[in-house]
């Protein structure tokens, strides 16, 4: 994130964050005021610095378009798959290899995530005025479980060029993944006699990707040497539905509930190489620096109510930006180490934190420089994997693979004491003290590592494959989204607590070739 200075605007962003606690996670006893006037907060428009204050969740997270690419059986090799992708699915990886599968491809793809994690070094509990205390006997945050389409491509043979084939393919697939549906749930004590318990949860459901109608070419330029290029025509949007959920005693109470809504669109151009040596092939594969239009950004929440004081909306909206994506690259290489054992490995290079951020409002340009650094680490990833063809019979035969990844995450870890961005951090007593203009909140990278199985059933005309892949990582984040330090009375989470979440995600890939 780059350096910048804030003026009236961005104090208004600290309020709208103590509203948004005050108003969402406070009451212990609910009783609904009716037949009041509702408020609403309009925070005008803004840009990332302050989305990290009002809902970290949106800025905190991974853009990716590395795992999303296509096919069960590169997920079960690591992901080490640009020199050795084939038929249809070329499209999603390297369009050289195109070239050295003139059959008729016909590949469909999908997969399913779930997660499990462990919480530690969240607040022990917090107090309001005049309340007895609420102690947090349990805290976790999961990343929710979904199911997702990835990949419909068919490619064949277009022409002859010189006596060799000249293959074409088109294909919609899931391009880059920028969802990060989160559950938050803690279980409290509210301390007054034999203690009243209380579940409290921020539960965020989303949808939506960019994806991408890619349509590619391959051709064989030498023998053995193949050339190849890919248009991508973007389009996507991210869709998110925020609830602020309590239930004391037994007692469900009406849940707060907001939204935040994104839509993506761009072209983008790549371009692969591809060498066939005998036992060892060779590929390349570049993305060219392309710029995605992000627009949308409606952002508002519907606070819990809470006595005495009138139902609460904050409404506002994300500026609307041109994201600069820069150059992207990838190298990998297969070796037929013995007869039906492969070896694969690949490096891929993106470079997201050196993407720039244009603003298309002039609101959000006067507090801001012209571009700003997106706030995302670059992400430079290593993966090996193996193939042994177990089985080899006349009518099928059964590979089966393994494979390893080294994956940092474009996302940065939660830094709850770098407040130091901010032109006037509040100081609990109603007044301020000027920022040094460096990130907020902006921590170390998130590391993960993952490891994978896989196999395949391969007949003569149809291939089915499965890949399952187990990831972990561990990061920092807000305890329940809340980045204080807030003025005021009502405090979530006083010491800005970022409690460690080691998280572990698993996906399950399954996709299918036809040939004809």
């Amino acid at each position: 994130m780059k350096k910048e200075t804030r003026g009236p605007a961005y104090k208004m962003s600290w309020a709208v964050l103590l509203c948004l606690v005050i108003f969402s996670f406070t009451a212990i006893e609910v009783s609904p005021v009716h037949g009041q006037q509702r408020v609403v907060i309009d925070v005008g428009t803004f840009d990332f610095t302050t989305l990290s204050i009002i809902y970290p969740q949106f800025v905190f997270r991974p853009i990716d378009d590395t795992s999303p690419r296509v096919g069960a059986r590169a997920m079960g090799m690591g992901g080490a798959y640009l020199a050795e992708a084939k038929g249809a699915e070329a499209l999603g990886w390297n369009p050289a290899l195109l070239a050295f599968s003139p059959e008729n491809s016909l590949v469909a793809d999908v997969f399913s995530k779930s997660s499990s994690s462990t919480a530690s070094s969240y607040p022990l509990g917090f107090t309001f005025p005049d309340t007895p205390p609420m102690f947090i006997t349990s805290y976790k945050e999961n990343l929710k479980s979904q199911t997702r389409f990835g990949f419909i491509g068919i490619s064949g043979k277009v022409m002859d060029l010189a006596s060799r084939p000249v293959v074409g393919g088109i294909a919609y697939r899931r391009h880059t993944d920028v969802i990060f549906p989160e559950e938050m749930i803690a279980e409290l004590l509210y301390q007054e006699g034999a203690g009243i318990p209380i579940v409290a949860a921020n539960d965020l459901v989303e949808d939506g990707a960019i994806e991408a109608a890619t349509f590619g070419v391959g051709y064989e330029v030498l023998p053995h040497f193949g050339l190849g290029a890919s248009f991508n025509l973007l389009t996507g949007r991210l869709r998110s539905h925020m609830a602020t959920l309590r239930n004391v005693s037994g007692l469900p109470l009406d849940p707060g509930n907001g939204h935040f809504n994104l839509d993506y669109k761009g072209i983008s151009f790549e371009a692969g190489a591809h060498a066939d040596l005998g036992r060892v092939s060779l590929g390349g594969w570049i993305g060219l620096p392309h710029t995605i239009e992000v627009s949308g950004g409606s952002f508002s929440f519907q606070a819990l109510e809470v006595p005495g004081q009138p139902p609460t909306l904050i409404i506002g909206r994300m500026g609307g930006y041109d994201l600069e994506v820069p150059l992207s690259f990838s190298l990998g290489a297969g070796v037929d180490l013995l007869p039906g054992l492969l070896a694969t490995a690949d490096f891929n290079v993106r470079s997201w934190g050196d993407a720039k951020v244009k603003y298309h409002s002039p609101e959000v340009r006067a507090m801001v420089t012209a571009s700003e650094v997106y706030p995302a680490y670059n992400v430079e990833s290593f993966h090996i994997g193996m193939e042994y063809r177990l089985l080899n019979k006349s009518w099928y035969s059964l590979p089966v693979r393994a494979g390893y990844s080294n994956v940092p995450l474009s996302m940065a870890n939660v830094d709850g004491n770098d407040v130091r961005e901010v032109n006037t951090v509040p100081n609990g007593d109603g007044t301020f003290t000027a920022g040094d203009g460096d990130p907020i909140f902006f921590g170390s990278q998130v590391k993960s590592k993952a490891w994978s199985l896989g196999a395949s059933l391969e007949m003569s005309d149809i291939t089915f494959h499965m890949g399952f892949e187990s990831r972990s990582y561990e990061l920092h984040r807000f305890f329940f989204e809340s980045s204080g330090p807030l003025s005021g009375d009502y405090m979530v989470n006083p010491d800005m607590a970022t409690p460690l979440i080691k998280r572990i995600v698993n996906t399950l890939r399954i996709s299918g070739e036809f040939r004809f």
